[in-house]
């Protein structure tokens, strides 16, 4: 019995232990199981962590990029009221484009004008008239054309007649009361000059600016229109024309209204070669930095946003129009003028000058940190594909030079048989 009894109990044993075996089996593939499971789900939370980081990298580049290249909320300061600041300053500065309809507005609003032209400045005879003139004027207004030279000797002339003019209104209270300067352009360019000239010549441009210091700004843009200034029509050939003085005419306007519509590139032909001269005289007016700008607008629409002093001015000119997000020009016709003007040399200097701070030098910056976002994505993510892309590009590597000796091999093969010949 005892031996019986001893078997039996062996046996139960002996299955038991094979049944803790068994079981420490189960569990060990359970953990297992479950330590897969673990890593699993945390590698897509790493999957899902990366691309939502990536994603949050991606949009604010694009975001803010976009804003910067595509100019989008670009502040356009509210339109100030002309008439109101010629009546209210002593001495005003207005920056207006050529045969703007500036002069006409002006001498319309103020009336009691004395004009003086200085294209004639360095003539000390015609200076000394001129200010005979002003002394003895009863008008109520010197309304000043500027010569817009950069010669520094023409400069200093006008630094001393402006100084004399506002010492006759300052001391003459019978004489004139107010200094109206129409120029082409902007006084900060004239600042602008001092970097680049010599030293016994910057006192004189330091003078000149300090002269017209408090000189209120004010721009006279093309097509200004005091009520309505955003005026649109249907009609592309009035919208090509409207803020060109030339054909500001009823009659002019009512035969355009007339004409059949026709292939609208064929307008802006027409368009372009009836005001090519105006074109070639408002092209000469702007700054070299302007024309910069304008030619980089003209080719691709885009602007560097380093340049917004100058996207500013070309704005309050109304050579630029700030519309829906975007820059454009005051017509299509001076944009195809500005792409067929240029000749090959100066474009090829205008490009150098882009490249050196243009669209790609806004572009370049995201566009490296998208790549290396993009790299690490995979690094983090896919390893297994990673690993393939730096074995191709270590095979790419090691096959250039071999590839250059290919392809001077066949050029001087080209080159002999030309010499054979």
């Amino acid at each position: 019995r005892w031996e019986e009894s001893s078997d039996s109990l062996m046996m139960i044993f002996g299955n038991n232990h094979n049944l803790v075996i068994s079981s420490k089996k189960v569990m060990l593939n359970k953990n297992s199981f479950k330590s897969k499971n673990c890593q699993s789900s945390n590698y897509k939370y790493v999957f899902m962590l990366a691309v939502i980081l990536l994603s949050i990298v991606l949009f604010g580049f694009v975001h803010y990029w976009s804003r910067k290249i595509f100019l989008k909320g670009l502040i356009i300061k509210s339109k100030n009221s002309i008439p109101a600041i010629l009546n209210s300053y002593e001495y005003i500065y207005v920056v207006s484009p050529p045969y703007s309809g500036a002069v006409g507005f002006i001498q319309d609003t103020l009336k009691d004008i004395e004009e003086i032209d200085l294209k004639n400045i360095d003539d000390n005879n015609y200076v000394k008239t001129q200010l005979d003139k002003i002394r003895n004027s009863k008008n109520g207004t010197a309304l000043i054309f500027d010569s817009d030279s950069d010669d520094i000797n023409i400069l200093k002339i006008k630094t001393k007649l402006i100084a004399e003019i506002k010492d006759i209104v300052r001391r003459d209270k019978n004489a004139i009361k107010k200094i109206v300067f129409v120029s082409f352009s902007h006084p900060s360019y004239k600042k602008k000059l001092v970097s680049d000239e010599k030293e016994e010549d910057i006192d004189k441009i330091k003078s000149y600016v300090n002269i017209i210091a408090d000189f209120v700004r004010v721009y006279y843009p093309l097509g200004y229109k005091q009520n309505n200034a955003e005026s649109q029509t249907d009609n592309f050939l009035l919208e090509e024309t409207k803020y060109l003085k030339i054909f500001r005419d009823k009659k002019i306007e009512e035969a355009l209204e007339n004409i059949e519509k026709t292939d609208k590139e064929v307008d802006i032909l027409n368009v372009q070669h009836l005001a090519q001269n105006y074109y070639y005289s408002l092209w000469n007016s702007l700054e070299t930095r302007e024309h910069y700008l304008i030619y980089d607008i003209a080719q691709d629409g885009l602007a560097n946003y380093r340049n917004l002093p100058v996207i500013y001015n070309l704005i309050n000119k109304g050579i630029l129009i700030y519309k829906n997000g975007r820059l454009k020009f005051f017509n299509k016709s001076f944009q195809n003028f500005v792409l067929t003007i240029i000749d090959r040399e100066q474009a090829l200097l205008i490009e150098r000058e882009a490249k050196q701070s243009g669209n790609w030098s806004n572009l370049q910056l995201p566009f490296i940190m998208v790549i290396l976002s993009l790299i690490a994505f995979i690094f983090i993510t896919q390893q297994n594909v990673f690993d393939e892309i730096v074995g191709w590009l270590t095979g790419a590597m090691a096959a250039i030079p071999l590839l250059t000796r290919v392809i001077a091999g066949l050029a001087s093969v080209k080159i002999f048989k030309a010499v054979a010949k």
